[in-house]
């Protein structure tokens, strides 16, 4: 039943973001289609209206096509939401220097890497001794090698790891509490790929001859709609992603002492 409700969320996921994008990117240039490809650019809300069956299927193929598209690059967007910004100078730099760019015009404020937030916050609770007993046995770190933020990262990243390769219970229960954010990010990653398309909508509609085009301040009001959108999305994501880099660690010390009391068990039974 779980597996059954994650393959429905998926599917769910990449149908909204992927269906997103590509009314948005008709309604855009539905000139510019009516124009130069006609036989996709009709309007498809009636259900009398001829083709209907056909035109509905590309709708379909293509809003999934899209929308594993947009889930599969969602991975790429994450570290601009969460501010690491050290691949930025592998290759391609060129490019992701753009992407960057443009992702600040979305989210100018920066905030602390929440992977280094939820690490810090239990160095500074109470729980502090049995957080490091599990950064020292499950990431073979230790309490003056968690003073670097890089540490933390990578203390974070082996817990996360860890969830994953430790049980299909605890994987389950880690992609349950991710589920949310990759709704969230497949649905700002469909705003924020619309904003380009937006603004190409304002070349396409000079080539339109024999249909009447939206004014220019009618595409300008839709513009700036879809970036509120983006930014409106993005906190949501921003917000989602750092309740679920909190989580991870609250459900690793969990997982941890049961396979600590696992152990522990193991040895009493040899012992006696």
């Amino acid at each position: 039943m779980f597996k059954e409700s994650i393959a429905l969320e998926r599917l769910l996921e990449i149908f909204v973001a992927g269906g997103l994008f590509v009314i948005g990117t008709w309604y855009l240039h539905r000139p510019f289609l009516l124009e130069y490809f006609p036989g996709v650019a009709p309007d498809v809300l009636f259900t009398a209206a001829p083709g209907i069956t056909g035109k509905l299927l590309i709708f379909f193929v293509l809003a999934i096509l899209v929308g594993v598209f947009i889930t599969h690059i969602f991975d790429a967007i994450v570290p601009l939401v969460i501010g690491d910004l050290s691949y930025v100078d592998k290759r391609f730099s060129r490019l992701k220097k753009t992407v960057v760019f443009l992702f600040k015009l979305i989210l100018p404020i920066s905030e602390p890497d929440p992977r280094v937030t939820a690490v810090q916050r239990y160095l500074d609770s109470p729980r502090r001794d049995w957080f490091l007993a599990m950064a020292k046995d499950w990431c073979k770190s230790t309490e003056e090698l968690l003073k670097k933020k890089q540490e933390m990262i990578l203390v974070h990243q082996h817990v996360v790891a860890r969830l994953r390769a430790l049980s299909e219970n605890s994987r389950e229960v880690l992609q349950d509490a991710y589920n949310q954010v990759s709704f969230a990010g497949s649905i700002f990653t469909a705003f924020f790929l619309l904003i380009p398309v937006a603004l190409l909508a304002f070349y396409t509609e000079t080539l339109v001859t024999k249909f009447s085009t939206f004014p220019d301040c009618q595409l300008a009001y839709i513009t700036v709609a879809i970036y509120f959108a983006s930014v409106l999305s993005a906190i949501s994501l921003r917000r989602r992603l750092r309740n679920f880099f909190g989580s991870a660690l609250t459900l690793g010390l969990h997982f941890y002492d049961s396979t600590v009391q696992l152990r522990d068990k193991a040895r009493n039974s040899k012992h006696q």
